[in-house]
């Protein structure tokens, strides 16, 4: 059994400085990379995996990265750079974040209809 609080917070902020630190999603739920607001709220994109910011998820054996991209606006798995990704941010799991600039990631509740 699992036991704990939803977190209900309309809007969750994050301040992300430059070089790596560890993260998290702010909510409890999993949630599609390309679905967080980190590429609209300061990530720096590159038009090569080399030059934009990158997310390093555990999968168990290593490390899947993933960098953002300018042409793409979005998060592409660097081995299928410039595709856009599906993958998602487990619940609860914390996750490498390289960022090239600091920037205030602020994301919204995703679930607030489910609360009401």
């Amino acid at each position: 059994m699992i036991a704990g609080e939803v977190v209900d917070v309309t809007t969750q902020s994050v301040d992300v400085v430059t070089g790596f630190q560890i993260m998290a999603y702010p909510y409890s739920t999993e949630i599609e990379i390309n679905a967080t607001d980190l590429i609209n709220d300061g990530a720096t994109k590159g038009f090569s995996p080399a030059q934009g910011d990158r997310i390093y998820v555990w999968n168990g054996e290593g490390y899947d990265q993933y960098a953002a991209s300018q042409a793409m606006n979005g998060w592409s798995k660097v081995e299928e750079w410039p595709t856009l990704t599906t993958d998602t941010l487990p619940m609860g799991v914390g996750f490498w974040y390289q960022a090239k600039a600091p920037f205030d990631w602020t994301e919204p509740i995703p679930y607030a209809d489910a609360l009401k």
